[in-house]
């Protein structure tokens, strides 16, 4: 059983820093790199046909999906718009003082995630260090020599230079998975999801369905029963995906496009199920056999990054989240999810969280009837206060001080919108959904 179903309690809120973990990469200086040469050299003599190396032939992108290197490539050396493909490997190489010796070999690559990239010094162009634009990899001292490996687990674009030639050209990127900004603005499997999704019945947007283990689609919705609901959901890795039939518009069936998984013969009775576990980040389209001609079609999106904004947050109460109007739509500190503080007597909510303290955190919560909500002032941003857009309650005054409390207990179920006077305009905004509402 839950703990929070099984005792209800306090959430404690600890106004400190909140660590966060990164990776490293590693860097193999001169000694060991002449053992992993010697060992790559044998490793090349026991087999017939050796990996290609960062000389292979590159491999362009489709014009419609070109990753967006935010210009960060424009005077790169080495570089003449293409991406070279080295998907499917566990390890790729690029030269580090290549050409010239002031160019990195190739200089944009794209690589699945999980991928190890060995960065190799040629010994050309003086000494050389690699270091990533967001600070994710950074080799330190310029050097002659050496090699540096760092791993990609997370999808992306991975800016680099070597910071005594940035401004000479030795510039280059890694384009990560599936998910990464593409010229359209949009990631690669959300922009080909929405093509594909274009024409869909009662599709308006990706609801963010991350978080949960399993997470339920309806067969059979909206008026017509022809439509799934929610019908594009971006998910975590190794979540189970469970199709349930409503029982209207039909016999309907469940069918990846790409063949992946199949629910079987239509089927039209009420109580229904199918599921799927999706473990590989990626897209995957599907469709009713039936009724695809007429927008019954659907994807899941697993893993990586999601679009810029989604239609809603999934609830395992009952499909998408609450409709907040658009209430939230220019609100600082809110990423489209409504975190779950059910099953707690009182509930922290921040004022003054974000970057610049104008948001409350976090922006949107869902607790039970009631619970005692406890805004915590920060003494971040300036001053502030809290106010219900109905009405129901209106913090005292307008306070700066940090460690300054206000509460209100939620008896009833519903949606309470509220926002601090000073800041409303700029986005400090927040949300309480009490309840299944």
């Amino acid at each position: 059983m839950d703990e929070r179903q099984a005792t209800r309690r306090h959430y404690l809120l600890g106004l400190g820093t909140v660590g966060t973990v990164g990776l490293a990469g590693c860097i193999v200086e001169d000694e060991t790199l002449s053992n992993v040469s010697d060992s790559l050299d044998s490793d090349e003599d026991s087999e017939a046909t050796a990996e290609p190396t960062a000389s292979e032939s590159p491999t362009e992108f489709r014009t419609e999906t070109q990753p967006d290197f935010g210009g960060h490539l424009d005077a790169a050396n080495n570089y003449d718009g293409t991406v070279v493909d080295m998907r499917g490997r566990a390890e790729v190489r690029v030269a580090v003082g290549a050409g010239s010796g002031l160019a990195f070999d190739p200089a944009a690559i794209h690589v699945d995630t999980g991928t190890t990239v060995i960065w190799e010094w040629t010994g050309e162009g003086g000494a050389h260090n690699i270091v990533a634009e967001d600070g994710s990899f950074d080799t330190g001292t310029p050097k002659a020599s050496g090699a540096f490996e760092y791993t990609f687990v997370r999808d992306g674009i991975y800016n680099y230079h070597c910071v005594p030639h940035e401004a000479s050209g030795m510039l280059g990127s890694v384009v990560v998975g599936n998910s990464y900004p593409t010229r359209d603005g949009r990631s690669e499997p959300t922009a080909v999801a929405s093509e594909y999704l274009g024409d869909a019945n009662n599709y308006d947007g990706f609801v963010d369905a991350r978080g949960h283990d399993e997470v339920n689609v309806t067969v059979g919705a909206g008026n017509s029963g022809l439509a799934f609901d929610p019908p594009a959901v971006h998910v975590d890795p190794r979540t189970t995906v469970i199709w349930e039939w409503l029982g209207d518009g039909g016999a309907h069936n469940v069918v990846a496009e790409d063949d992946s998984f199949s629910s079987g013969n239509i089927v039209g009775e009420s109580g229904h199920t199918f599921e799927r576990s999706f473990v590989d980040p990626g897209l995957t389209r599907y469709h009713c056999v039936p009724h695809e001609g007429i927008g019954m079609k659907g994807a899941v999106l697993v893993g990586g990054d999601g679009p810029d904004s989604y239609a809603g947050t999934y609830d395992s109460n009952g499909g998408s989240g609450p409709d907040f109007g658009g209430y939230l739509d220019n609100a600082l500190n809110y990423d489209g999810s409504v975190t779950d503080m059910t099953g707690y007597d009182e509930v922290p909510v921040e004022v003054g969280a974000g970057d610049n303290g104008l948001g409350f955190g976090p922006a949107a919560v869902r607790v039970d009837p009631g619970t005692t909500v406890v805004w915590v002032w920060t003494g971040e941003g300036g001053a502030h206060n809290v106010v219900a857009e109905d009405g129901r309650f209106e913090s005292p005054e307008i306070v700066s001080e940090r460690g300054t409390t206000y509460e209100f207990t939620f008896e009833e179920a519903g949606i309470c919108r509220y926002y601090c006077v000073p800041h409303k305009a700029i986005g400090m905004k927040g949300v309480v959904v009490v309840g299944t509402a």
